[in-house]
């Protein structure tokens, strides 16, 4: 417990005090954040995404699989959409990458695209391939064997995208549309010549995933009580800052925790819907237009979540977080966090006016 109190704190300037209330059903801890306004909050739409991870060491946005991760559920969504079952190639998937990259700054100012693999499956690669390096081929032929055995699971770090490989019906996406969708991504992350590959942030992450004792964190938007019906779903909700998201912080030298931004993800899917149905030319029912995609990527999204989680962190304490302002103060934030799965426990964490 205090482990995860050090974590979800450290971003938020530390505390000003902790009070411990016990009762049978439960513990509660309260906690006044030192200085509030030292929690950093990004656009969703415009941050990059990490993995869902507790590998990762620096503070984020996280969603299983990263940018990529929800690259591939847009293209699962797309493909499950399609009236022909006609499903994307290697080629197609290599172009709509290319076009996202190539536009994705203009349309909603993301200067990067993330993806992580991590040490071990980069060794597995090199091995695989006879190479010294896979990061950095020597040779075009060094380049075409890492590309043609990086999508293979043993070969990726990625713990949710090696999943989705294995498990696809599980998942409800093609195998080979994940393995398609990394190696495009590889094509553009070591094309030494393309402008494009200093819009890709491939992290190795280090070390085995630790799964027990691993908090399992859920940020979420509380829905307001009242909510004007022709407002957009993202808008019903209590959030301080609107339209932009909280960078957590998960690691500090008593232990890691994983984060998922369940509800935030979605303003970053509802971006990429709409680039999807303005280049798309498939064959789509009447009527079906990028609200329509962004249900189906929640959907999606939302059952690769849960079944990484209940495979990979079954024995973690599960949590949920929202971020709310404190009764009777407009400028400052306040988090609470509530016990799901396995934590019977509730925190809270109030802003001061320290």
């Amino acid at each position: 417990m205090d482990s995860l109190v050090r974590i979800l704190s450290f971003s938020g300037g530390g505390f000003s005090q902790v009070k411990a209330k016990l009762r049978a059903e439960s513990p509660i801890l309260e906690i006044k954040i030192k200085t509030p306004s030292k929690q950093p909050y990004r656009p969703p739409s415009s941050h990059f995404f990490s993995c869902s991870d507790p590998r990762v060491h620096h503070p984020a946005l996280f969603t299983p699989g990263g940018d990529l991760g929800e690259f591939i559920i847009a293209l699962a969504a797309l493909e499950q959409a399609n009236t022909k079952s006609n499903n994307f190639q290697q080629q197609d998937i290599t172009l709509m990458m290319t076009d996202y990259l190539n536009s994705m700054t203009d349309r909603h100012g993301k200067t990067m695209f993330y993806a992580c693999t991590d040490d071990a499956s980069l060794e597995r690669l090199a091995s695989a391939a006879f190479v010294q390096d896979p990061l950095n081929p020597a040779s075009h032929r060094e380049l075409g064997r890492v590309l043609e055995l990086v999508a293979l699971p043993e070969n990726w770090g990625s713990t949710h995208l090696r999943r989705m490989m294995r498990d696809g019906e599980g998942y409800y996406v093609r195998p080979q549309l994940v393995k398609d969708c990394i190696t495009s991504f590889m094509k553009i992350h070591l094309d030494q010549a393309s402008p494009l590959r200093f819009k890709t942030m491939l992290h190795s992450l280090p070390g085995a995933v630790p799964s027990k004792g691993t908090p399992y964190l859920e940020i979420v938007r509380k829905l307001t009580l009242k909510c004007d019906k022709e407002l957009p779903m993202f808008d019903c909700t209590s959030y301080p800052c609107g339209g932009l998201s909280p960078i957590v912080y998960t690691r500090d030298r008593y232990g890691s925790g994983v984060v998922v931004h369940r509800d935030d993800v979605n303003l970053f899917r509802a971006e990429l819907a709409k680039w999807a149905m303005d280049q798309y030319r498939g064959d789509i029912p009447d009527g079906f237009d990028a609200e329509s995609l962004l249900l189906g990527q929640i959907n999606i999204g939302a059952i690769h979540a849960d079944l990484t989680r209940k495979a990979v962190y079954s024995e973690s304490s599960r949590y949920t977080i929202s971020f709310v302002k404190d009764r009777g103060e407009s400028d400052e934030e306040a988090a609470s966090v509530v016990g799901g799965d396995g934590g019977e426990a509730e925190q809270q964490h109030g802003s001061s006016n320290e």
